[in-house]
Protein backbone atom coordinates (compact mmCIF):
# COMPACT_ATOMS: atom_id res chain seq x y z
CA UNK A 1 0.00 0.00 0.00
CA UNK A 2 1.97 3.06 -1.08
CA UNK A 3 0.17 5.63 0.79
CA UNK A 4 0.35 3.23 4.03
CA UNK A 5 0.75 5.86 7.32
CA UNK A 6 2.70 4.77 10.71
CA UNK A 7 -0.20 6.18 12.95
CA UNK A 8 0.33 6.77 16.77
CA UNK A 9 -2.85 6.70 18.30
CA UNK A 10 -2.90 7.65 22.29
CA UNK A 11 -5.76 6.97 24.87
CA UNK A 12 -6.49 8.40 27.76
CA UNK A 13 -6.71 5.47 29.93
CA UNK A 14 -5.84 1.56 30.77
CA UNK A 15 -10.02 0.72 31.31
CA UNK A 16 -12.17 -0.81 28.88
CA UNK A 17 -14.75 1.56 28.47
CA UNK A 18 -16.72 2.90 25.62
CA UNK A 19 -13.80 5.32 24.07
CA UNK A 20 -11.50 2.31 24.26
CA UNK A 21 -13.62 0.32 22.40
CA UNK A 22 -14.11 3.17 19.96
CA UNK A 23 -10.07 3.11 19.72
CA UNK A 24 -10.35 -0.38 19.39
CA UNK A 25 -12.22 -0.95 16.36
CA UNK A 26 -10.15 2.45 14.83
CA UNK A 27 -7.18 0.66 15.28
CA UNK A 28 -8.28 -2.78 13.77
CA UNK A 29 -10.17 -0.61 10.95
CA UNK A 30 -6.32 1.20 10.53
CA UNK A 31 -4.86 -2.47 10.08
CA UNK A 32 -7.05 -3.88 7.87
CA UNK A 33 -6.60 -1.25 5.68
CA UNK A 34 -2.54 -1.55 5.25
CA UNK A 35 -1.68 1.28 7.93
CA UNK A 36 0.15 0.72 11.07
CA UNK A 37 -1.33 1.69 14.22
CA UNK A 38 1.12 1.72 17.55
CA UNK A 39 -1.06 2.60 20.47
CA UNK A 40 0.13 4.18 23.73
CA UNK A 41 -2.09 3.77 27.32
CA UNK A 42 -0.41 5.46 30.55
CA UNK A 43 -0.16 2.75 32.49
CA UNK A 44 -0.81 -0.94 32.19
CA UNK A 45 -4.34 -2.40 32.44
CA UNK A 46 -7.01 -4.37 31.36
CA UNK A 47 -7.31 -2.24 27.79
CA UNK A 48 -3.45 -2.79 27.08
CA UNK A 49 -4.10 -6.50 27.75
CA UNK A 50 -6.86 -6.53 24.97
CA UNK A 51 -5.29 -4.56 22.35
CA UNK A 52 -2.21 -7.05 22.57
CA UNK A 53 -4.36 -9.73 21.53
CA UNK A 54 -5.20 -8.18 18.74
CA UNK A 55 -1.46 -8.42 18.03
CA UNK A 56 -1.32 -4.67 18.15
CA UNK A 57 1.48 -2.48 19.02
CA UNK A 58 1.45 -1.18 22.71
CA UNK A 59 3.38 1.35 24.09
CA UNK A 60 3.18 2.27 28.19
CA UNK A 61 3.99 5.58 28.44
CA UNK A 62 2.43 8.34 31.15
CA UNK A 63 0.22 11.23 29.75
CA UNK A 64 1.35 14.42 31.27
CA UNK A 65 0.44 18.17 30.91
CA UNK A 66 2.73 20.85 29.67
CA UNK A 67 3.50 23.02 32.50
CA UNK A 68 5.39 26.12 33.23
CA UNK A 69 4.66 24.95 37.32
CA UNK A 70 6.94 22.09 36.56
CA UNK A 71 9.43 22.42 33.95
CA UNK A 72 11.19 19.47 34.61
CA UNK A 73 8.18 16.83 33.93
CA UNK A 74 7.16 18.81 30.46
CA UNK A 75 10.95 18.27 29.13
CA UNK A 76 10.77 14.95 30.00
CA UNK A 77 7.54 14.15 28.24
CA UNK A 78 8.91 16.23 25.93
CA UNK A 79 11.75 13.87 25.04
CA UNK A 80 9.92 10.73 25.75
CA UNK A 81 7.45 11.44 23.11
CA UNK A 82 10.38 12.46 20.80
CA UNK A 83 11.94 9.41 21.24
CA UNK A 84 8.87 7.69 20.78
CA UNK A 85 7.97 8.87 17.53
CA UNK A 86 11.53 8.99 16.06
CA UNK A 87 11.81 5.22 16.92
CA UNK A 88 8.57 4.25 15.07
CA UNK A 89 8.56 6.65 12.24
CA UNK A 90 5.39 8.30 13.11
CA UNK A 91 3.33 9.88 10.28
CA UNK A 92 -0.11 11.08 12.43
CA UNK A 93 -0.63 11.23 15.85
CA UNK A 94 -4.40 10.64 16.95
CA UNK A 95 -5.18 11.69 20.63
CA UNK A 96 -7.99 9.81 21.99
CA UNK A 97 -9.42 12.77 24.34
CA UNK A 98 -7.33 16.07 25.30
CA UNK A 99 -4.99 15.20 27.95
CA UNK A 100 -3.67 12.96 25.30
CA UNK A 101 -3.52 15.64 22.94
CA UNK A 102 -1.99 18.14 25.49
CA UNK A 103 0.68 14.94 26.27
CA UNK A 104 1.94 15.01 23.27
CA UNK A 105 1.62 17.81 21.53
CA UNK A 106 4.76 20.00 22.05
CA UNK A 107 6.40 17.03 20.69
CA UNK A 108 4.22 16.60 17.80
CA UNK A 109 5.02 20.17 16.70
CA UNK A 110 8.75 19.83 16.83
CA UNK A 111 8.67 16.84 14.61
CA UNK A 112 5.68 18.53 12.38
CA UNK A 113 3.43 15.73 12.42
CA UNK A 114 -0.14 16.40 12.53
CA UNK A 115 -2.29 16.03 15.12
CA UNK A 116 -6.14 14.68 15.38
CA UNK A 117 -7.85 15.08 19.24
CA UNK A 118 -11.27 13.07 19.27
CA UNK A 119 -13.34 14.33 21.35
CA UNK A 120 -15.40 11.75 22.82
CA UNK A 121 -16.71 13.65 26.80
CA UNK A 122 -17.99 16.99 27.55
CA UNK A 123 -16.36 18.56 30.12
CA UNK A 124 -17.29 22.04 29.63
CA UNK A 125 -16.47 24.80 27.15
CA UNK A 126 -14.55 26.35 30.07
CA UNK A 127 -11.93 23.15 30.16
CA UNK A 128 -11.89 22.84 26.53
CA UNK A 129 -11.15 26.77 25.94
CA UNK A 130 -8.13 26.28 28.78
CA UNK A 131 -7.01 23.37 26.80
CA UNK A 132 -5.51 24.66 23.98
CA UNK A 133 -5.74 28.09 25.04
CA UNK A 134 -1.90 28.20 25.62
CA UNK A 135 -0.11 25.52 23.74
CA UNK A 136 0.27 24.51 20.39
CA UNK A 137 -3.31 23.43 18.89
CA UNK A 138 -4.50 19.86 17.35
CA UNK A 139 -4.52 20.21 13.33
CA UNK A 140 -8.27 18.84 13.35
CA UNK A 141 -11.19 17.85 16.32
CA UNK A 142 -13.47 15.02 15.79
CA UNK A 143 -16.70 15.30 17.84
CA UNK A 144 -18.51 11.75 18.36
CA UNK A 145 -21.57 13.64 17.75
CA UNK A 146 -23.26 16.74 16.57
CA UNK A 147 -24.43 17.36 20.43
CA UNK A 148 -20.89 17.72 21.23
CA UNK A 149 -20.15 19.50 18.71
CA UNK A 150 -22.64 22.52 18.92
CA UNK A 151 -21.37 21.98 23.37
CA UNK A 152 -17.36 22.39 22.49
CA UNK A 153 -16.94 23.39 19.00
CA UNK A 154 -17.08 27.31 20.31
CA UNK A 155 -14.79 27.39 22.73
CA UNK A 156 -12.17 25.43 20.91
CA UNK A 157 -12.73 28.14 17.91
CA UNK A 158 -11.27 30.90 20.29
CA UNK A 159 -8.17 28.44 21.64
CA UNK A 160 -7.81 27.01 18.07
CA UNK A 161 -9.25 29.02 15.29
CA UNK A 162 -7.07 27.18 12.84
CA UNK A 163 -8.00 23.76 13.27
CA UNK A 164 -10.65 21.96 11.47
CA UNK A 165 -13.67 20.57 13.01
CA UNK A 166 -15.63 17.40 12.07
CA UNK A 167 -18.36 14.86 13.36
CA UNK A 168 -18.00 11.02 12.90
CA UNK A 169 -20.22 9.04 14.92
CA UNK A 170 -18.43 5.62 16.50
CA UNK A 171 -18.86 2.16 14.78
CA UNK A 172 -19.06 -1.33 15.54
CA UNK A 173 -17.22 -4.40 14.13
CA UNK A 174 -20.15 -6.54 13.19
CA UNK A 175 -20.63 -10.10 14.88
CA UNK A 176 -19.73 -12.52 12.06
CA UNK A 177 -22.65 -15.12 13.96
CA UNK A 178 -25.81 -15.80 12.68
CA UNK A 179 -28.77 -12.87 13.54
CA UNK A 180 -30.78 -14.33 16.89
CA UNK A 181 -34.43 -14.24 15.92
CA UNK A 182 -36.52 -12.38 17.34
CA UNK A 183 -38.83 -14.12 20.25
CA UNK A 184 -42.60 -13.84 20.42
CA UNK A 185 -42.48 -12.95 24.15
CA UNK A 186 -40.03 -10.40 25.89
CA UNK A 187 -38.67 -12.34 28.81
CA UNK A 188 -34.99 -9.83 29.09
CA UNK A 189 -34.30 -6.54 29.23
CA UNK A 190 -30.58 -5.38 29.35
CA UNK A 191 -28.48 -2.39 30.15
CA UNK A 192 -25.13 -1.79 29.26
CA UNK A 193 -23.08 0.58 30.51
CA UNK A 194 -20.34 1.17 33.19
CA UNK A 195 -21.86 2.17 36.69
CA UNK A 196 -21.13 5.74 36.88
CA UNK A 197 -24.20 7.50 38.25
CA UNK A 198 -25.25 9.27 34.37
CA UNK A 199 -25.34 6.03 33.34
CA UNK A 200 -28.89 6.03 34.82
CA UNK A 201 -28.96 2.37 36.25
CA UNK A 202 -31.19 3.14 39.04
CA UNK A 203 -34.45 4.58 36.90
CA UNK A 204 -33.58 1.21 34.91
CA UNK A 205 -33.97 -0.87 38.54
CA UNK A 206 -36.84 1.50 39.29
CA UNK A 207 -38.37 0.91 35.68
CA UNK A 208 -38.24 -3.14 36.44
CA UNK A 209 -40.09 -2.78 39.82
CA UNK A 210 -42.94 -1.43 37.80
CA UNK A 211 -42.80 -3.33 35.13
CA UNK A 212 -42.45 -6.83 37.47
CA UNK A 213 -46.07 -6.08 39.01
CA UNK A 214 -47.63 -6.65 35.74
CA UNK A 215 -44.84 -9.10 34.10
CA UNK A 216 -43.64 -11.31 37.26
CA UNK A 217 -41.61 -13.33 34.53
CA UNK A 218 -39.28 -10.63 33.42
CA UNK A 219 -35.20 -10.87 33.41
CA UNK A 220 -33.21 -7.97 33.87
CA UNK A 221 -29.61 -8.08 32.63
CA UNK A 222 -27.02 -5.56 34.03
CA UNK A 223 -24.14 -5.56 31.61
CA UNK A 224 -20.97 -3.50 32.43
CA UNK A 225 -18.85 -2.54 35.66
CA UNK A 226 -17.18 0.32 38.17
CA UNK A 227 -14.49 0.95 36.13
CA UNK A 228 -14.50 4.51 37.81
CA UNK A 229 -13.89 2.24 41.51
CA UNK A 230 -16.13 4.70 42.90
CA UNK A 231 -18.28 1.57 45.04
CA UNK A 232 -21.18 1.93 42.77
CA UNK A 233 -21.82 -1.91 42.45
CA UNK A 234 -22.66 -1.95 46.67
CA UNK A 235 -25.34 0.87 45.76
CA UNK A 236 -26.88 -0.59 43.11
CA UNK A 237 -26.80 -4.35 44.98
CA UNK A 238 -28.62 -2.58 47.42
CA UNK A 239 -30.79 -0.52 45.88
CA UNK A 240 -32.58 -3.89 44.36
CA UNK A 241 -32.65 -5.56 47.79
CA UNK A 242 -34.66 -2.71 48.70
CA UNK A 243 -36.84 -2.57 46.16
CA UNK A 244 -36.97 -6.32 46.15
CA UNK A 245 -36.47 -7.28 42.62
CA UNK A 246 -32.98 -9.12 42.97
CA UNK A 247 -34.03 -12.67 42.00
CA UNK A 248 -34.88 -10.68 39.03
CA UNK A 249 -31.10 -8.93 38.14
CA UNK A 250 -28.43 -10.91 36.53
CA UNK A 251 -25.02 -8.82 36.95
CA UNK A 252 -23.11 -10.09 34.60
CA UNK A 253 -20.11 -7.89 34.74
CA UNK A 254 -17.57 -6.91 32.36
CA UNK A 255 -17.56 -9.22 29.20
CA UNK A 256 -14.86 -8.69 26.46
CA UNK A 257 -17.28 -10.39 23.92
CA UNK A 258 -21.08 -8.56 24.79
CA UNK A 259 -22.28 -9.88 21.93
CA UNK A 260 -23.50 -13.59 22.77
CA UNK A 261 -25.44 -11.38 26.01
CA UNK A 262 -26.96 -9.29 23.58
CA UNK A 263 -28.38 -11.99 21.48
CA UNK A 264 -29.98 -13.37 24.34
CA UNK A 265 -31.83 -9.89 25.21
CA UNK A 266 -34.84 -9.22 23.57
CA UNK A 267 -34.82 -5.41 24.62
CA UNK A 268 -31.77 -2.71 25.44
CA UNK A 269 -32.72 0.43 27.74
CA UNK A 270 -29.93 3.27 27.70
CA UNK A 271 -31.55 5.30 30.89
CA UNK A 272 -28.60 7.80 30.74
CA UNK A 273 -28.73 11.34 31.95
CA UNK A 274 -25.80 12.21 30.00
CA UNK A 275 -24.51 10.06 26.66
CA UNK A 276 -21.84 12.27 24.67
CA UNK A 277 -23.00 9.49 21.59
CA UNK A 278 -24.23 5.91 23.27
CA UNK A 279 -22.17 2.98 22.07
CA UNK A 280 -24.37 0.59 24.01
CA UNK A 281 -27.21 1.75 22.09
CA UNK A 282 -25.18 0.98 17.94
CA UNK A 283 -24.44 -2.43 19.68
CA UNK A 284 -27.70 -3.50 20.19
CA UNK A 285 -29.09 -2.07 17.13
CA UNK A 286 -26.18 -4.43 15.16
CA UNK A 287 -27.56 -7.27 16.39
CA UNK A 288 -31.27 -6.20 15.95
CA UNK A 289 -32.31 -5.36 19.10
CA UNK A 290 -35.37 -3.05 19.54
CA UNK A 291 -33.93 -0.01 21.96
CA UNK A 292 -35.16 2.14 24.21
CA UNK A 293 -33.14 5.62 25.06
CA UNK A 294 -33.17 8.77 26.79
CA UNK A 295 -33.58 12.53 24.97
CA UNK A 296 -30.07 13.25 25.74
CA UNK A 297 -26.42 13.99 23.91
CA UNK A 298 -26.13 12.16 20.82
CA UNK A 299 -28.69 9.42 21.42
CA UNK A 300 -31.34 11.28 19.53
CA UNK A 301 -29.20 10.98 16.29
CA UNK A 302 -28.94 7.18 16.47
CA UNK A 303 -32.51 6.52 17.31
CA UNK A 304 -35.55 7.69 15.11
CA UNK A 305 -38.36 8.01 17.69
CA UNK A 306 -41.09 5.32 16.77
CA UNK A 307 -38.94 4.18 13.73
CA UNK A 308 -36.23 2.06 15.33
CA UNK A 309 -36.63 2.69 19.19
CA UNK A 310 -38.23 4.88 21.41
CA UNK A 311 -36.80 8.25 22.87
CA UNK A 312 -38.27 9.22 26.28
CA UNK A 313 -36.84 11.83 28.91
CA UNK A 314 -34.37 11.36 30.93
CA UNK A 315 -34.70 10.67 34.79
CA UNK A 316 -38.25 9.22 34.08
CA UNK A 317 -38.11 5.30 35.23
CA UNK A 318 -42.28 6.40 34.15
CA UNK A 319 -41.28 6.75 30.40
CA UNK A 320 -39.26 3.96 30.28
CA UNK A 321 -41.98 1.77 31.31
CA UNK A 322 -44.43 2.94 29.22
CA UNK A 323 -42.09 2.43 26.08
CA UNK A 324 -41.13 -1.09 26.82
CA UNK A 325 -44.63 -1.66 27.36
CA UNK A 326 -45.61 -0.71 24.00
CA UNK A 327 -42.29 -3.28 22.56
CA UNK A 328 -44.22 -6.12 25.35
CA UNK A 329 -47.49 -5.77 24.06
CA UNK A 330 -46.53 -5.21 19.97
CA UNK A 331 -44.59 -8.21 18.36
CA UNK A 332 -44.82 -6.64 15.00
CA UNK A 333 -43.65 -3.51 16.34
CA UNK A 334 -40.67 -5.25 17.83
CA UNK A 335 -39.72 -6.94 14.31
CA UNK A 336 -39.98 -3.80 12.54
CA UNK A 337 -37.62 -2.11 15.04
CA UNK A 338 -35.60 -5.20 14.48
CA UNK A 339 -34.96 -5.06 10.49
CA UNK A 340 -34.57 -1.00 11.00
CA UNK A 341 -31.82 -1.14 13.41
CA UNK A 342 -30.22 -3.94 11.60
CA UNK A 343 -30.15 -1.93 8.43
CA UNK A 344 -29.25 1.57 10.24
CA UNK A 345 -25.83 0.37 11.66
CA UNK A 346 -24.96 -1.26 8.53
CA UNK A 347 -25.47 1.52 6.52
CA UNK A 348 -24.52 4.25 9.52
CA UNK A 349 -22.34 2.77 11.86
Amino acid sequence: MNNALRILLISNSNEIGGGNRSLETLSLGLRQNGHAPFIVFPEEGPAPDLFREHGLKVIINPLNSPSIKDLYTTFKSFFTWNKIIKKHSIDLIHANGSLAARSVILSAKAYKKSVICHIRYDFGSDYYHWAFKYIPSPDCFIFVSKSMENSIKPALIKSSPKAKFKVIHNAVILSDKAMPAISDKVDSIGIIANFQEVKGHEDFFYMAKILLESYPYLQFDVIGSDIQNEGRESILRNLISELKIEKSVTFHGHLANIYPVIDALDLVICPSHEEPFGRCAIEAMSRGKPVVVTNVGGLPEIVEEGFNGFIVPAKSPEALVNAVTSLIENIDLRLAMSRHNIDKVHAQF
